[in-house]
């Protein structure tokens, strides 16, 4: 391998606060796609595990030449989800962001054109979520435009409008 490791251990402790739906030890948790993620149809799978947890620990990485390194790290903020199936959609976007001043606040927001089982067709679904105030807000209704330097996504649900924007350079 190119950096020459033998080996990397490690010793993590994850300690979820906020998974799919609210606060873990108190809230209803949810699959992430609804009630259709448990047919094998529509790939790929996709679940949000741990919106905001803190992970610590250390990564021990073993070196081929003796130069070992040890990295420690402390209530580093973490996001954890799962994915799996036997394809992946043509076009895919997502964004998640769980470090902010008001500490139970999470977003996660994902799209993707995907094929449709037995129809080939393509389709595209997206999801927004907010996790706030130890409150779970999935916003269904979806529309975004990303392009490269610039995503802009909205999200609506009875009163409510959630609306993101991403921009970066070309670099």
């Amino acid at each position: 391998n190119k950096r020459g490791l033998k080996r990397v251990e490690f010793d993590l402790r994850l300690q979820p606060e906020i998974g799919w739906g609210g606060d873990l030890m108190t809230a209803r948790q949810y699959s992430t796609g609804g009630w259709l993620a448990a047919f094998p149809v529509f790939e790929p799978h996709y679940q949000v595990l741990i919106s905001r947890g803190v992970a610590s620990g250390t990564i021990q990485l073993i070196s081929l030449k003796g130069r070992d390194e040890v990295h420690t790290f402390q209530n580093a903020t973490i996001y954890l989800e799962k994915n799996w199936g036997a394809s992946f959609p043509s076009r895919w976007w997502w964004t998640q962001a769980n470090t902010f001043p008001l500490v139970d606040l999470c977003v996660t927001a994902t799209g993707a054109r995907r094929k449709l089982p037995l129809t080939n067709e393509e389709e595209e679904v997206a999801l927004v979520a907010l996790h706030w105030n130890k409150e779970f807000l999935p916003f269904p209704n979806v529309e975004w435009t990303v392009r490269w330097g610039r995503w802009q996504v909205e999200g609506h649900y009875e009163d409510y409008k959630v609306t993101l924007t991403g921009l970066c350079s070309d670099e």
